[in-house]
């Protein structure tokens, strides 16, 4: 075989070889495939009328998280029409551009009027709903052709006395009139009851492919609230002493009846949200979780709570970051005032820990 000939037979076994390795490799997707849910993300809760870019870096480069859920909820006008805020829209369109930048995964959340105290008005006033359905097409039509990296959690903790058969009319309804603009974005839905466990057993899957179900874990609220006879953080300085997690903790009422708490029994307290999983085969998220800095045992209730999320391969998101001064993992427990001194305290540390385990 003459050199040039040698020479014609590498290069054709060398293109032969190439092609058969791209036969085997997986297809691409096709254009307009579902966009999917990130594996297992994990993140902070971000508020909208709170964060700021320099924020938001630290929380990517610093921290090292790769999603957050974007609490848009006074993007909703409380006066009539109820339409969108057009400031707060502009506001909400850069924080996303930020998080995109920054190479955090976006969890787009709204609230409704009359969220909370009138809540009742907003499940009796189609105009209102209406409203609030047209808020999430605007918010779809802005994001429908923009990539990946965003997703839409349809409302934040649905509540009220007309919230199960309501809520479950309006999840379908809203996720219908996304899909009609915008068919490659992941949806989110919590339940009714406060986007709680128990919640589950009265939600209806809507149909959707590629929506994810979220929840939302504060048992138990007297101790993560430190909730007393006044209300949150009124707890008093008795009561907090002789409530420690892990262990027994009693109600701040009198006559109430305490139960121990430990990871047994918050892995008990999820479990309608895991049947709901396994029932209907579908991805579930814990959209929100903390605990009040100063609760006796706060730190060890973290450390059990993200031990059981990642534990059953849950994707999670704390409540929240730079926000409410009670659950700021910046400040140290002993720490009480709204404002104060941000530092690597030991909760900081446990966070970045799991968050560098991906």
């Amino acid at each position: 075989m003459t050199s040039a000939a040698k020479t014609w037979l590498a290069v054709a076994l060398i293109v032969a070889g190439s092609a058969a390795v791209r036969s085997e490799e997986k297809p691409a997707a096709a254009p307009d495939a579902p966009f999917r849910w990130p594996r297992e993300p994990r993140g902070m809760n971000i508020i909208l009328d709170r964060i700021s870019e320099e924020d938001t870096v630290h929380l990517a480069k610093d921290w090292k998280a790769d999603s957050v859920r974007l609490m848009a909820t006074t993007l909703c006008s409380e006066k009539e029409p109820w339409g969108v805020d057009a400031p707060k829209m502009a506001k909400l369109e850069e924080v996303v551009r930020v998080c995109r930048r920054e190479g955090l995964y976006t969890v787009i959340n709204l609230q409704p009027p009359g969220w909370g105290d009138r809540i009742e008005e907003f499940w009796g006033s189609e105009p209102r709903q209406e409203a609030y359905v047209g808020a999430w097409k605007e918010v779809a039509r802005r994001h429908a052709a923009s990539g990946d990296g965003v997703a839409y959690d349809l409302m934040n903790e649905p509540n009220g006395k007309g919230a199960p058969a309501a809520w479950n009319r309006l999840a379908k309804r809203l996720t219908k009139a996304i899909r009609e603009i915008d068919p490659r974005h992941v949806i989110v839905v919590e339940p009714p009851g406060w986007g709680l466990p128990a919640g589950f057993p009265d939600l209806e899957p809507t149909g959707d492919p590629n929506t994810v179900y979220s929840f939302h874990f504060y048992n138990p609220h007297d101790f993560t609230h430190q909730r007393g006879k006044e209300g949150t953080l009124k707890a008093t300085p008795e009561w907090t002493k002789a409530n420690r997690y892990p262990g027994v903790i009693t109600p701040w009422w009198p006559g109430a009846k305490g139960e121990r708490w430990d990871r047994d029994r918050m892995r008990k307290e999820i479990q309608p949200a895991l049947e709901f999983r396994k029932k209907h085969g579908v991805t579930l998220w814990v959209g929100e979780f903390g605990c009040t800095r100063w609760a006796a045992g706060a730190l060890p209730w973290l450390e059990d709570a993200l031990a059981l999320w990642e534990g059953e391969k849950l994707g999670w998101a704390y409540y929240s970051y730079r926000e409410w001064y009670a659950m700021d993992l910046e400040r140290e427990p002993e720490d009480r005032a709204r404002e104060g001194r941000r530092s690597e305290t030991e909760a900081v540390k446990v966070f970045k820990r799991h968050l560098a385990r991906r």
